[in-house]
């Protein structure tokens, strides 16, 4: 490619990420009796070494002790026909005026051509004013969806805000609080010159302190002639701000860039762009010359999402504007042709000449669809699934139907990619071929692809005394096709689940099954539930027989009423082995507030009662086919407290809260004893633990709906050391104002990532923890081999993580004193070594890495006969014998059920692989491996004799 700017063409890497499928619980869709997994909260609780006496200060809520109404929520149910509210000002004070529009984000398609963008429209629905007493009434929204709507309030000299996913039925109240004018200009980077027509957006991060205080702004607005744009109503804050002008690179600041807009001052930001490289082009076919139309251009500056795009005209050529300098992937694409990818770097220099990019023809296959007597499938669809790195990802449709003769041919096969060609026939499960590598401009043939019917499970459900069971549901959870990825909305091959009804005989089957691993579950509502059975498919014509025994179902009974008497429609009891227990079994109290758990098992249960409004203490050690388990709900209470600097005094705008329950855990002072492993986990899987991310621009935090009793809270922030308070006791229906919270600066670590060529990351995580805690106490134990063993009381405090900024940059602060371990992980780049550093009580450390683009090892295993051997395992050795690392971790590889074993994000280096399967010897392999290089090899295992 011939041209005055310099385009450095470097080795072409596909970025895709990969896929993985997740496995999954279905569950009871019951009304009374339900199986749900709570969120479990184990992880340890950190040691507290700040003591401080606890002055507490409760004041009743708005609803007294004695009085029957419910508690306020923060989203409350209003009229099922309207959606209302109150407007307040910055006081608390009603006010008129204010103009409401609810309407729905219509999401565009991205343009095919031009500057790739996702963009919405906002269809307005309604508008209305709020009254002289600031309240405003809605009706009329007509959606299937339950809250599709959002609002945007504006009043003059007010902050503009919108509230996201409202509908009919709620009660939105809002407090308007002062908003500024933001102004400024645009202007060109070189010439000074005013910029008009730039689409300026600005954004104010959410506030997720309180949802139902505090919403969000967004507004977009273009340059006039003299490159200005203005702002009305915004909020004070940090604000984030994007810049677009299609002969300009695009420019974003982001919400710690500095940009910060504040009350009762100037507002006024000046931006500065730069003109993008005006690249132009030829595509042409490769063997003839004749230039291309139609072909799509793409450029990428990071995986999946394209920068931007054009097409091909008539004469083959093109023209992008604006583009960016760096590093970008081309993409070119053009039916009939081979895909063209490569890596580009554009530098400062304008471009002079047109770049010509040369295209080749595509490859295609042929073969014929069988089944597994020989004999051809007619009517076939056919699927191609190409190769992308980790994982073959299935083209989005059928590509071609097989004839009378059971023939097929496929087009459009890249040159030196592999691909696996897949089939679906009624009567048939799918299969696939062996891997074929495209040819451009040449058809592969005799491509084999065999079908069978597919495999069966079945089986009978009976009784404990072995009588069948009929009318029991029972649930297969079908993989996804282990061959291939098929995306949707393509049906086949997707992860699902099948139900069955056994007959009279208590007997079900499942046919036409693929290989891969499936759960099956029998259910019956007079029966105890039990666990999924895993059950392996290796062939597609074999037949498994999985019988289940199923035990009759105890209950437990009672009811549930509030501090009155009165009984509690719709309140949630649970039953549970222990606190924090993953299966839990739950039921709803009816109108006279009775409610029975059903299904369960012959033991002890713990048990809960909870509504909106309340909480009852667990009952311990509840046995089964007990009944009168009353309960008594205690309304929830509030914690409510503020967050400040030390040093300035200034508020602490974002932070954590996490509030332990100390009640039934020992303590000292109100401080729990963080050595005690079963007190930390007694504190986590409580009902009454709760972790909330707060927002606040003056530091305060209003914590709703907690359990009464005895807490440590705990405030930890990104920029500040943590902060304690042992002791803090919340009351039924009552506000708990704990002391301020003031929190010291700490010291700060920070540094850059590049690689090897100097280059910043754009990805990748730094994780702090503590090697030895300032104070900690060193303990000495005998271990199992006899031997001591030496180990230091854990830290309060957890470790923090960040990810990497802006040209690779990290900045961690608020970090104790003590020796921390610093570790870094990628998904690109290999990890370096663990870290060790001390720090003080203040100062910054600054330390840079250059880290190595990771490589890859991919194995395919077979045995004597040319089968692939699955389920393979490698061990992983360096040239000095040692056992290799991946982050941080021993290295380790396990083969799939085609016999393929990858090892991922091997440093560079030379290592030597054990291959290994018990049934087969062990072989060894050597390799010698580059930055981002992907080895592959091929290993025949031989039998164990």
């Amino acid at each position: 490619m011939g041209q005055k700017l310099v385009i450095i063409l470097v080795l072409a890497v596909l970025a895709v990420g990969g896929y993985f499928a997740v496995s999954f619980l279905t569950g009871d869709d019951e009304v009374e009796v339900e199986v749900e997994t709570p969120r479990v909260k184990d992880d340890p609780v950190p040691v507290v070494t700040k003591r401080e006496k606890v002055e507490e200060e409760i004041r009743p809520s708005p609803i007294g002790a004695q009085e029957k109404e419910r508690v306020t929520t923060t989203a409350p149910a209003g009229p099922e026909n309207q959606l209302v509210g109150t407007v307040f000002d910055e006081k608390g004070q009603p006010l008129a005026g204010a103009k409401i529009s609810v309407f729905l984000f219509q999401k565009k398609e991205p343009n095919r051509i031009g500057r790739f963008k996702i963009a919405f429209d906002e269809k307005v629905v309604q508008e209305t004013e709020s009254g002289e007493d600031g309240r405003y009434v809605i009706t009329g929204l007509e959606s299937p969806a339950k809250r599709p709507f959002s609002m945007r309030i504006a009043h003059p000299g007010r902050a503009t805000i919108i509230k996201d996913h409202v509908g009919l039925g709620m009660v939105v109240d809002v407090h308007m609080m002062p908003g500024v004018d933001v102004e400024g200009v645009v202007i060109d980077r070189d010439s000074g010159q005013p910029i008009p027509g730039v689409r300026v957006e600005g954004n104010m991060a959410r506030r997720d302190a309180d949802m139902a205080k505090y919403m969000r702004w967004r507004r977009v607005t273009t340059t006039d002639a003299d490159g200005q744009y203005h702002f009305e109503g915004v909020p004070p804050g940090p604000l984030t701000v994007l810049l677009e002008h299609e002969d300009y690179e695009q420019l974003f600041f982001g919400k710690d860039s500095g940009l910060v807009v504040k009350l009762n001052d100037k507002n006024h930001f000046e931006f500065k762009m730069k003109k993008g490289i005006i690249l132009k082009g030829l595509v042409v076919d490769g063997v003839s010359g004749q230039p291309i139309k139609g072909a799509e251009v793409i450029l990428k500056e990071i995986p999946f999402i394209p920068s931007q795009r054009e097409r091909t005209g008539a004469l083959g050529k093109f023209t992008m504007r604006g583009v960016r300098r760096g590093h970008h992937e081309m993409i070119i694409r053009a039916k009939g042709f081979t895909q063209y990818s490569e890596q580009v770097l554009f530098g400062d220099k304008e471009m002079a000449d047109e770049v010509v990019f040369k295209l080749k023809p595509a490859g295609q296959a042929s073969g014929l669809v069988v089944d597994a007597n020989g004999n051809p499938i007619a009517g076939a669809d056919i699927y191609v699934a190409e190769e992308l790195q980790i994982f073959r990802k299935v083209r989005n449709f059928s590509e071609a139907k097989t004839d009378a003769q059971g023939r097929f041919t496929v087009t459009g096969l890249n040159d030196g990619v592999r691909y696996r060609i897949c089939a679906k026939a009624p009567g048939y499960t799918l299969g696939a071929s062996d891997d074929v590598e495209g040819i451009g401009g040449e058809t592969v043939t005799d491509v084999i692809i065999q079908l069978d019917p597919g495999a069966t499970i079945q089986g009978v459900v009976a009784d404990s005394i072995g009588s069948p069971i009929p009318g029991v549901d029972v649930t297969l959870e079908v993989p996804p096709f282990d061959a291939a990825w098929f995306p949707k909305p393509l049906t086949e091959g997707q992860k699902h689940a099948e139900t069955v009804t056994t007959d009279e005989n208590g007997f079900f089957a499942f046919k036409g099954l693929y290989t891969g691993r499936y759960h099956i579950t029998p259910n019956h509502p007079d029966y105890q539930p039990i666990r999924p059975k895993a059950i392996q498919v290796g062939s597609a014509n074999e037949s498994i027989n999985s019988d289940f025994t199923l035990k009759l179902g105890h209950s437990i009974a009672g009811r549930v009423t509030d501090e009155f008497g009165a009984p509690v429609k719709g309140a949630t009891v649970r039953a549970m082995l222990s606190a924090g227990a993953a299966q839990v079994v739950t039921a709803r109290t009816d109108e006279d507030g009775n409610y029975r758990l059903r299904r369960l098992s012959d033991v002890a249960y713990r048990v809960t009662a909870s509504s909106e409004d309340g909480v009852a203490p667990a009952i311990e050690k509840v046995p089964a086919d007990s009944s009168n388990v009353d309960f008594v709900l205690e309304r929830f209470g509030k914690i409510e407290g503020k967050v400040y600097a030390t040093a300035s005094g200034e508020p602490v705008q974002r932070f954590k809260v996490r509030i332990l329950p100390t009640t039934g855990v020992k303590t000292k002072r109100g401080v729990p004893d963080i050595s005690d492993r079963m007190a930390q986990k007694k504190m986590r899987s409580s009902e009454a633990y709760r972790e909330v991310t707060i927002s606040s621009d003056d530091g305060t935090f209003s914590i709703e709906k907690v359990h009464p009793g005895d807490y440590f809270v705990q405030i930890l922030s990104d920029d500040y050391r943590e902060g304690s308070r042992p002791g803090v006791s919340v009351q039924p229906a009552q506000t708990t104002v704990i002391p301020p919270f003031g929190l010291a600066d700490g010291a700060r670590y920070e540094g850059q990532f590049t690689d090897t060529t100097g280059a910043p990351l754009k990805e990748g995580a730094v994780t702090i923890r503590f090697t030895a805690a300032p104070g900690s106490v060193q303990r000495t134990t005998i271990g199992a081999d006899g031997k001591p063993v030496r180990t230091r009381s854990r830290s309060s405090w957890e470790g923090k993580q960040v990810t990497l900024g802006k040209n690779g940059f990290f900045s961690v602060g608020g970090l104790p004193p003590g020796k921390i371990r610093v570790s870094f992980r990628s998904d690109r780049y290999c990890m370096p070594g663990i870290k060790e550093i001390a720090l003080g009580n203040t100062g910054v450390t600054r330390e840079d890495f250059q880290v190595a683009r990771a490589a890859r090892v991919v194995v395919d295993v077979t045995d004597d006969n040319g089968d692939p051997v699955p389920n393979c395992t490698a061990e992983i050795f360096t040239a000095e014998g040692l056992p290799a690392n991946v982050d941080g971790r021993r290295a380790y590889g396990r083969g799939d059920l085609r016999g393929r074993l990858t090892i991922e994000k091997l440093e560079p280096g030379r290592y030597t692989i054990n291959v290994r399967h018990f049934n087969y010897e062990t072989r060894k392999i050597t390799v010698d491996l580059a930055p981002g290089e992907e080895y592959r090899e091929k290993v025949t295992l031989p039998l164990q004799h």
